[in-house]
């Protein structure tokens, strides 16, 4: 253990060691270590070491790369070094000052040097954690300063637990220690709070056995009470901070859709440990609002299952949880809203029904068009589309094609589909349309199966498809996106592997690697549930 100076107090005469002489100045004299070393002298160890060092005269190195006689300091050399001759630390001394001999460690583990100065002759004696005698410098080496961390702690426990056999109760663990710390914690606590906020405390009294503080708001005079120990603001004063899309969320389903009780950042679906950013308890219905930058694996530390690990845990708690990507509520904010009014049963727009329609097929710009205007996920790649028509006017598009590789089916049989995208004009109710087109296609192309895909960001396992003889037969595993700027995102597709390769980058690196290096963080969504449709 760190041997402890003993000072004597000039002020009361009594002895103290180093560790504890500061929080004696403090707690009997009201004083602060600074203010008693400009009255009686400096008596901290490390302050009196550092100045010691800055009254040496500076050491002065030259760049061996440079013909000219400038001197710099450690750090200035440092900063020589990249800006002028494009190297490092390690570099420079490895090369030039060790002639390309990486220092290995003295006592033969074979360990590397740890580079610490520019001094060539303590990488032939010194390297992290060893010196020529074999014995731990924990000054050295983040490895090494673990093991010595862990010495001490043993140590400290079998002190504690030599102490508590004998009946002893160190001074800082009895009763009256521990009452007294947190008292003066809690004060301390408070008045940063009460003075940074302009709050008041009027009285303190007890309930429940727990202290409780009655507080007035200076501002709006607003009376509260609250537990010492707890955060406390006013919040009509302070109101929290939102993205505004999201506050542009909260106005649609209060204003537009004229929803009540809805509650935010609802936490008692997972006993506290995550929240919900909107609840609509009559409706059983969460919605999260997912900005790139906080919902990124990096930036935001989302890793690949969080956004459905939210979704199943609702999910078990009986909730259907939204997910709104940032990016999607920008670009595409009209689409987000006819869906969430039909998922909420608040459109009031046109009704269409089945009946009155007719199905033809549609040609490459009539359907790119239509998807891009009311499908959240644009166009697609599609081989057979097909239109649901009101007289001139196209009020649902569905769209077909060969089973994708790229989705895990090796090959794609005679009589077997895909069902890219069903989508109808927004902000309109299409009854009946989808079964329509549904029996159109089948009795026109007579297919064997039809498998088809639902995001679960914005659907559950109790659809349309469903109600029309698909069963589902799986889910698929989260997907993920690019982003360098957190305001879009790039799909996978356009960057895997082969195609970096083909581009200079290092073969033996990752997809993900190599879009790190470049800039790139990756942003995981929730997966899409697999449905399939047999030919009885």
């Amino acid at each position: 253990m760190r041997k402890q100076n003993i000072i004597e107090c000039s002020i009361c005469q009594q002895k103290f060691s180093s560790a504890y002489f500061g929080q004696h100045l403090k707690e009997k004299h009201k004083i602060s270590s600074d203010i008693y070393s400009k009255l009686y002298g400096e008596y901290r160890v490390n302050k009196l070491n550092a100045l010691k060092v800055l009254n040496k005269s500076t050491i002065k190195l030259k760049c061996i790369l440079c013909n000219s006689d400038e001197s710099f300091t450690d750090r200035s050399l440092s900063f020589h070094l990249r800006t002028k001759h494009n190297t490092n630390k390690k570099e420079y001394i490895i090369k030039h000052i060790l002639s390309n001999s990486i220092p290995l460690c003295g006592c033969g583990c074979g360990s590397e040097v740890k580079i610490l100065n520019y001094g060539g002759e303590i990488h032939r004696k010194y390297i992290s954690g060893h010196n020529s005698s074999g014995k731990l410098n924990p000054m050295y080496g983040r490895k090494q300063l673990d093991v010595s961390r862990k010495v001490m702690s043993e140590k400290a426990s079998f002190r504690i637990l030599k102490s508590r056999e004998s009946g002893i109760i160190l001074p800082w663990h009895n009763s009256s220690s521990l009452k007294k710390r947190g008292e003066r914690y809690s004060k301390n606590l408070m008045d940063k709070k009460c003075k940074f906020h302009d709050i008041e405390m009027l009285s303190l009294y007890e309930e429940q056995q727990k202290n409780v503080y009655r507080y007035k708001c200076n501002k709006c005079s607003k009376n509260y009470t609250q537990y010492h120990n707890s955060y406390f603001i006013c919040r009509d004063c302070f109101p929290r901070i939102r993205s505004k899309y999201e506050l542009e969320i909260l106005d649609f389903l209060e204003k537009e859709l004229k929803i009540e009780d809805i509650v935010r950042n609802y936490r008692k679906l997972f006993s506290g440990t995550m929240e919900l950013d909107f609840f609509l308890p009559k409706f059983n219905i969460g919605i999260e609002f997912n900005g790139l930058y906080w919902h990124s694996e990096v930036s935001g530390k989302k890793d690949k299952n969080y956004h459905i690990n939210k979704t199943t845990k609702s999910k078990d708690s009986g909730v259907r949880l939204i997910h709104i990507f940032e990016d999607d509520w920008i670009t595409k904010t009209d689409i987000i809203k006819s869906k969430l009014k039909h998922i909420l049963k608040k459109n009031n727009g046109n009704k269409y029904f089945a009946r009155k329609c007719e199905i033809n097929p549609i040609d490459f710009k009539t359907k790119q068009k239509f998807l891009s205007d009311n499908h959240i996920q644009g166009n697609d790649v599609s081989s057979i589309n097909l239109g649901c028509f009101v007289g001139d006017t196209l009020i649902s598009v569905m769209t077909f094609s060969k089973l994708n590789i790229t989705k895990g089916h090796r090959s794609s049989s005679v009589g077997e589909f895909e069902l890219s995208r069903f989508c109808s004009l927004k902000d309109s109710i299409c009854i009946g349309t989808f079964s329509k087109m549904l029996k159109f296609f089948i009795n026109k192309h007579n297919p064997n199966k039809i498998l088809t895909y639902a995001d679960r960001c914005w659907s559950d396992d109790s659809n349309v498809y469903t109600q029309n003889g698909f069963s589902l037969i799986g889910s698929t595993q989260p997907n993920y996106w690019y982003s360098d700027d957190y305001k879009n995102r790039l799909h996978r597709f356009n960057f895997t592997k082969h195609k970096l390769v083909k581009m200079g980058h290092d073969s033996n690196l990752t997809e993900w690697e190599i879009m790190q290096s470049l800039g790139y963080d990756r942003i995981w969504d929730c997966g899409h549930l697999k449905f399939e449709w047999k030919q009885n």
